[in-house]
């Protein structure tokens, strides 16, 4: 469906200073690294995590929520520790894990801008609305119906990510979170496999990864929720 990014400006950054850094590289897991943590998973037992590996199912996912989505401060730094320990816990097969260490942003992972890795990821959203929101009246009237139909999907879907990460636990609680959830991923997946991706700077391109890959391990903690028709079925079953 998105296909038109046109309003992408690699000047539009607010931060265009950029610098050699070892945080941007630490997000990428070679080979080396990736093996470390899967056979630090199968000898878990042995871990100061050993509690929490035989922990039920509620424990790990409260536990998980307190390290890393309480107060909304989840930065860019704090995603492969995510990964890592979703992985840990059994909630991602080692495809899935494999999957989502997979640096994205390939040919720029030298160079980073100094507040990529502490900015959070609310705060980024609420930066790159802005920027969307702030687009001049003259270049929208010029725009094609596409490029607006991508625009009102990309800021809803800014919008949506932003409520979910503010408070995962809250979000879960809504009737159609799962629903808006996995819409949302889709929306953030295509602005990444667009060909406007490539323009952007390279802290939207790791920041928008980030936000990607921690939705879905968002979607990977969050069971199905039954709709009221599926549960009033389940009880007419239950009552004959």
């Amino acid at each position: 469906m998105i296909n038109n990014y046109s309003w992408f400006n690699p000047t539009q950054t607010t931060n265009t200073n950029t610098r050699p850094s070892n945080d941007l590289t630490s997000q990428v897991i070679d080979g080396q690294q990736t093996s470390q943590v899967i056979e630090k998973n199968s000898a878990s037992e042995g871990s100061p995590q050993k509690n929490l590996h035989l922990s039920s199912r509620a424990e790990k996912l409260s536990a998980l929520s307190n390290e890393f989505f309480k107060g909304g401060k989840f930065t860019t730094a704090d995603v492969n520790a995510l990964i890592e320990r979703t992985y840990e816990f059994g909630f991602i097969s080692k495809a899935e894990y494999l999957k989502l260490s997979e640096n994205t942003v390939t040919d720029e992972t030298n160079v980073q801008p100094e507040k990529t890795s502490t900015t959070t990821l609310i705060d980024y959203i609420n930066q790159f609305k802005e920027r969307l929101d702030d687009l001049d009246e003259q270049e929208l009237e010029q725009s094609s119906p596409e490029e607006l139909e991508s625009l009102v999907a990309m800021k809803k879907a800014l919008t949506s990510a932003k409520s979910i990460l503010t408070d995962v636990e809250q979000a879960k609680q809504l009737p159609n979170f799962k629903t808006d959830l996995q819409d949302t991923i889709v929306i953030f997946k295509e602005i990444i496999s667009s060909e406007a991706f490539n323009t952007m700077t390279l802290e939207d391109k790791v920041n928008l990864t980030n936000v990607a890959k921690t939705l879905e391990i968002v979607d990977q903690l969050s069971p199905q929720r039954l709709n009221n028709k599926k549960v009033n079925q389940y009880i007419d079953i239950s009552l004959k």
